[in-house]
Parts: structure tokens; C-alpha cells; sequence
């Protein structure tokens, strides 16, 4: 038993001890998913608090940022947000959101923009581009269960992952080949 891991609620998995890793990927319908930026925790930090740090790596063209309900968060709307002018915003924190008695304003702008059918479109391709992402990485390094123990060796080792996952794409673009081969790169290893 690992006693650095932590236990944190997933609405996915439910009550999980271990770790997790918190992506920012490119999530392009028809391409590859691509980390951009990893952090590792235990799984009782929550994932908006990892993501507030992220919110800087941005690019300013990002158009939307497509998250499960654990980002929903006020202070990470307003961080992700950028506005042209006061009426028009160039980029959306995407998250599943639920009106209440007291829901502010701006809020409901989100919700109404979640519930849309282009919300709702955008929202979806998570299941197609981030969330495979995790089995990705599960799969390619062998990470489930976590094969070392203690956070001082857990949190590098998942960052290495995601480290040597983005060498090997970047070494099979600039090679010409298939960007989704890594699996063909590592066996020959």
C-alpha cells in the first residue's frame, strides 16, 4: 500500500486511492490529442485548483476549453475568459453547468451557451479527443496500476509519461511517419 496516495471522489470512477494527472491537451476533431501541459497530484487535490495554473499557458487563440464538472469554478471562468471588447468573448470555459434561485448573470450566459446545441456539440468531443488521452498514456506506459510507490516517485514518473509521449510524437512527425505509431516505437524499445 502506497501511503503518500490519497483518496479523492471521481464522478467517473467514484471514491479512488492513488494519483491523478491533470492534462491540458489540444483536442482537435480528426487529430491526435496532445498534451500541452501535465501536472501530477494525489487524488484529493482538487482538479479546477491544478488547472488554475494552466490558465496562463494558454494561447491567445484558444477558442474553447472543454473540462468536466470539476472545473466549475467561478474564479476559473473569469481566469479562461478573454473579451474582445465587453459584449463579445474570444474564449469559453466549457463545463456542465445547472441553473439555481440565485444564479448570477453571468453565469446564466454559460449555461445557456452550455446547453446550446454547439455547446452541447463542443462538449461531446471530449469523449473523442481528451478523455482518450488518459487511456493513452494508461496504456503505452503501463500506468494501472502506478508501478512505483511513494508521491516523490509517482509524481515524476507521470510526468516523464507525458514527457516521453510528446518526444515520440514530435519524433514521428519530423520523421514523416504516423503520429499515432508510438506504441511501434516503444515495443521496439
Amino acid at each position: 500500500m502506497d501511503r503518500d496516495s490519497e483518496w479523492g471522489y471521481s464522478r467517473y470512477r467514484g471514491w479512488v486511492q492513488g494519483y491523478a494527472i491533470n492534462l491540458l491537451c489540444s483536442a482537435t476533431p480528426g487529430f491526435l490529442p496532445v498534451p500541452l501541459d501535465a501536472d501530477a497530484t494525489t487524488a484529493n487535490v482538487a482538479e479546477n485548483r491544478i488547472f488554475e495554473s494552466m490558465i496562463d499557458h494558454l494561447h491567445d487563440t484558444t477558442k474553447y476549453i472543454v473540462a468536466d464538472s470539476g472545473y466549475d469554478d467561478g474564479k476559473l471562468l473569469n481566469g479562461c475568459e478573454l473579451r474582445k471588447n465587453e459584449k463579445y468573448i474570444t474564449r469559453r470555459l466549457i463545463v456542465p453547468m445547472e441553473k439555481y434561485k440565485n444564479t448570477a448573470s453571468q453565469r446564466l450566459a454559460y449555461i445557456r451557451f452550455f446547453k446550446s446545441k454547439r455547446g452541447q456539440r463542443l462538449f461531446r468531443l471530449r469523449k473523442i479527443t481528451v478523455e482518450p488521452m488518459f487511456d493513452i498514456l494508461k496504456s503505452l506506459f503501463s500506468l494501472e496500476p502506478v508501478w512505483m510507490r511513494g508521491k516523490r516517485n509517482v509524481q515524476p514518473l507521470l510526468l516523464l509519461c507525458v514527457y516521453a509521449y510528446q518526444l515520440l510524437l514530435l519524433f514521428n512527425f519530423v520523421n514523416g511517419r504516423p503520429a499515432s505509431h508510438v506504441k511501434y516505437i516503444l515495443d521496439g524499445v
